[in-house]
């Protein structure tokens, strides 16, 4: 199974709940990362759904409030990383994930190298990507993300980086 990170938008008419707390900290606390853990939680709400596949797993058992998040914040860097064709990397802290993929592009391909912090790590450690459609899927995570703030309703959606991601600029 070939890496893959997808987000699949709420169904019609799915409406975000609010949290009145997060939205008061969102207020003082306008930051990337914290714009997008009380954006993700807000999401989560729905039937929204966050997929990832790859490295021998069809599935990674990924959730939209927590896993997406981890993915969003380090967004800006893998792609300007990506983009630049230095060595771009994601964090995956979260409990029972607890990965690290680095991703180094040549020439027209990207080596993804996944190193487990659980033994065993998953097989196989090493994917290789065409550049462009990696890049094409990671843009379309953030668009696609931005676009499912926007039809549920969330005040994020007209905040930055939102405003920029559903135009198709991550």
């Amino acid at each position: 199974m070939a890496f893959t990170c997808i987000l699949q938008r709420p169904s019609a008419g799915s409406t975000v709940v609010n949290d009145p707390k997060a939205d008061e900290e969102a207020e003082f606390d306008t930051d990337h990362d914290s714009l997008v853990i009380v954006a993700t939680s807000q999401l989560s709400t729905t039937d929204c759904r966050f997929e990832m596949s790859g490295f021998g797993k069809d599935s990674w058992g990924m959730n939209v409030s927590y896993d997406l998040s981890v993915v969003l914040e380090q967004l800006p860097e893998l792609l300007a990383g990506l983009r630049a064709g230095e060595r771009a990397e994601i964090d995956f802290y979260s409990q029972g994930v607890e990965r690290m993929l680095y991703f180094d592009r040549q020439g027209a391909d990207v080596v993804i190298r996944c190193v487990s912090k659980l033994d065993p790590g998953p097989p196989p450690a090493v994917e290789v990507a065409r550049y462009e459609e990696l890049l094409e899927m990671f843009v379309t995570l953030a668009s696609e993300f931005a676009a499912s703030l926007e039809m549920t309703g969330s005040r994020f959606a007209a905040m930055e980086p939102f405003v920029s991601w559903r135009a198709g600029k991550a």
